[in-house]
């Protein structure tokens, strides 16, 4: 970070700056609370699942404990093979087509968990594709709401009082869900019940706790404040014709 710009005091501002009265007009910022509600239940359904994921692939899947460590690389190789497509199409459609497009995405990792039959043949290749898709989805909601957050959601003027609220939710959030796992997990470590090839136990039910709490952060995102003129039709609009004259007919 050496290189990079600023990092002086700004002229003309001092002691006399009322830090808890700016960050009591951060909570009345409406748009601000609602970045804050779609990034408290994103973090938290996400963290849901991830937090004992290994534990699920180990007990309930039968994956030998090496080969569960092994699947972590499939987390960066996603990340990294797609981190310079999510920037260069943040760059391009602004922050929240590329927000709302990975928040979509990492919908379908819980849900893809909790449907997935655990005797299904050719389990590891299934488990190592949710993980790569779920370095790809988390890459990408990482970047668009980095971006949206100091591009369109705190004011140039009031970024002191915006991120310390920011960054104290974002640790009380993460702090908080691995909690509720861990609790969740135990309550009903003696509980579980077949539907058909469905599974339902501690696990099932994260997953879909997951799913809940993942929609309704989606769905906060959606109305925040957007840092550009492109909506994310208009981002899936441009991707779909991409794809279909890459497609052999």
């Amino acid at each position: 970070m050496l290189p990079v710009p600023g990092g002086r005091p700004v002229p003309g501002r001092g002691p006399r700056d009322d830090h808890a009265g700016n960050m009591r007009a951060a909570l009345r910022d409406r748009n601000f609370v609602l970045y804050l509600a779609g990034l408290g239940c994103v973090t938290i359904g996400t963290l849901l699942y991830l937090s004992f994921l290994p534990l699920f692939l180990r007990e309930r899947l039968g994956i030998a404990p090496g080969t569960v460590v092994t699947l972590e690389t499939a987390v960066m190789v996603g990340g990294a093979l797609s981190s310079l497509l999510w920037g260069q199409t943040a760059d391009r459609f602004g922050s929240r087509p590329v927000l709302l497009s990975a928040v979509a995405l990492i919908l379908a990792i819980p849900l893809g968990w909790l449907l997935l039959p655990r005797e299904a043949p050719h389990l590891l290749v299934w488990c190592a594709a949710l993980y790569f898709a779920n370095g790809i989805a988390l890459n990408g909601a990482v970047i668009g709401s980095g971006r949206l957050l100091f591009n369109g959601v705190i004011p140039p003027n009031e970024n002191t009082a915006y991120t310390a609220l920011y960054y104290s939710w974002l640790g009380l959030v993460g702090g908080l869900a691995p909690i509720v796992a861990g609790n969740l997990l135990q309550a009903c470590a003696s509980w579980e019940r077949h539907l058909g090839w469905l599974t339902v136990d501690g696990h099932a039910l994260l997953f879909a706790l997951a799913l809940l709490l993942i929609s309704a952060g989606w769905a906060c995102y959606g109305r925040v404040r957007p840092d550009d003129d492109y909506r994310t039709r208009d981002l899936i609009r441009r991707a779909s014709a991409r794809v279909l004259r890459l497609l052999p007919w």
